[in-house]
């Protein structure tokens, strides 16, 4: 009767409910099948970047050593230059009219390979700032063991993080840090030194 009538009609509201629950599931499930799928081939992608800019970085590095080998010649040459400057008093004038135009180009060429390092460098920490967030899983790219590594390089090439020391983050004060040691790497064997040390 009445009784039978009643519970026909709440199984029925709870059979309701339950596939409205497992619709729900499944609508619930799809979206989290396509977030993920997103978020593997942003991964993909970001990894693809990251190994562009390393070997761009990769190339730069051996562009440097290049440049640095040039700066050692040409400051042999004006090491022969001077030589013959002493030997011959009546050519020193037109010597050293030479050799100040060695010592422009050799600065010139510091000046752009340091330029260039720096700007290289810049770039990957760009990459790295636009990345890690979406790579939580991946944060080791450019983890605090390697933001430390980083500033003790900085700290050994003479450069100062007086507010917050060498704290594995790579904030305002480590960048300003990278670009005054660059600009005061006056010497081929300072900068590949640095670079050298940067690049491990």
């Amino acid at each position: 009767g009445l009784a039978d009538a009643e519970a026909l009609e709440t199984a029925r509201t709870e059979r309701a409910a339950a596939l409205a629950e497992r619709a729900e599931a499944r609508r619930e499930a799809d979206a989290a099948r396509r977030a993920a799928e997103k978020a593997r081939r942003k991964a993909e992608e970001a990894l693809a970047e990251r190994a562009r800019l390393s070997d761009q970085f990769a190339s730069l590095r051996d562009q440097a050593k290049d440049g640095a080998d040039r700066i050692v010649a040409l400051e042999q040459t004006l090491r022969d230059l001077q030589a013959l400057s002493d030997e011959h008093v009546a050519d020193k004038a037109m010597l050293e009219e030479e050799l100040s135009a060695e010592r422009e180009r050799a600065a010139a060429e510091m000046a752009t390979l340091r330029s260039h390092t720096l700007e290289a460098l810049q770039r990957l920490h760009r990459f790295y700032d636009a990345r890690i967030a979406a790579l939580p899983e991946r944060g080791h790219i450019l983890g605090a063991e390697n933001a430390e590594a980083l500033q003790a390089c900085l700290l050994d090439a003479g450069a100062t993080l007086p507010d917050h020391g060498a704290d594995g983050k790579l904030g305002p004060e480590t960048h300003a840090a990278l670009a005054v040691a660059l600009e005061q790497a006056e010497t081929p064997d300072r900068l590949l030194a640095l670079l050298e040390c940067l690049a491990r």
